[in-house]
């Protein structure tokens, strides 16, 4: 479980997502807010989040979205807290974004 998962940790770094055949809704979403509640009843010193650059941007992207609501929900969360706003991990997005990019370029 998390909370056994936490004890004695200060710092939780967040670079979480979901794999192409989970609910990214379930993964990035709810796992992440269940992450964050937690830390916070455990009182972790500070959480690390793997964000996307520019992901307020373009939410009709899914995950960016979730990544968006994710940094808002980590704000108004009583944590410490850095969030990184990576800009090279696009694996996640190749079947939501790039691909049909790609497409429209044949």
């Amino acid at each position: 479980s998390i909370p056994s998962a936490l004890i004695g940790v200060h710092t939780v770094v967040d670079c979480s997502c979901a794999r192409p055949e989970e609910n990214i809704f379930n993964v990035d979403w709810e796992g992440k807010k269940n992450l964050i509640q937690c830390c916070e009843k455990m009182e972790i010193q500070r959480y690390i989040f793997m964000s996307i650059k520019d992901c307020d941007k373009f939410e009709s992207v899914p995950l960016m979205n979730i990544k968006s609501k994710t940094e808002q929900f980590l704000k108004k969360s009583g944590l410490r807290y850095t969030v990184l706003r990576t800009t090279g991990f696009m694996q996640p997005l190749i079947s939501q974004y790039a691909v049909s990019v790609l497409d429209n370029q044949q």
